[in-house]
């Protein structure tokens, strides 16, 4: 007998996708109620090469704000600094990038951002 499997730290690919534009990220409703819920602030990272918006709690907790962007209830977090650490700026075409959450980090795992972050990374 085998012994278990580990757990997938990784939820699978799911239907979610953030919006990168004009030096912010754009989350839908569902994309917050599902995983950001009640979360006030995240905090934008790119560690290992894996860019992440992790939930931050509690009013001193810092971190950039989810504004609230319109009546339906999508967010925007402006990250314009973060962004251009990336190589993105406010003139880039827009990106749509799906997202899935990380258990092991307990935030949001930008897709396909792997490549974009390793090759800035490694910028002098």
């Amino acid at each position: 007998m085998s012994p278990p499997s580990p757990p997938e730290s990784l939820a699978p690919p799911g239907p979610h996708s953030v919006l990168i534009r004009g030096g912010s990220f754009h989350l839908s409703r569902e994309l917050c109620d599902t995983y950001l819920s009640g979360t006030e602030s995240v905090a934008a990272i790119c560690r290992e090469g894996r860019v992440m918006l992790l939930p931050l709690h509690g009013n001193a907790a810092g971190g950039s704000l989810l504004k609230m962007r319109n009546a339906r209830g999508d967010r925007v977090v402006h990250a314009l600094e973060f962004l251009r650490t990336l190589g993105i700026d406010t003139d880039t075409p827009a990106l749509n990038v799906p997202v899935r959450w990380s258990t092991a980090d307990a935030g949001l795992l930008l897709d396909e951002f792997g490549s974009v972050a390793s090759s800035t990374e490694a910028r002098p």
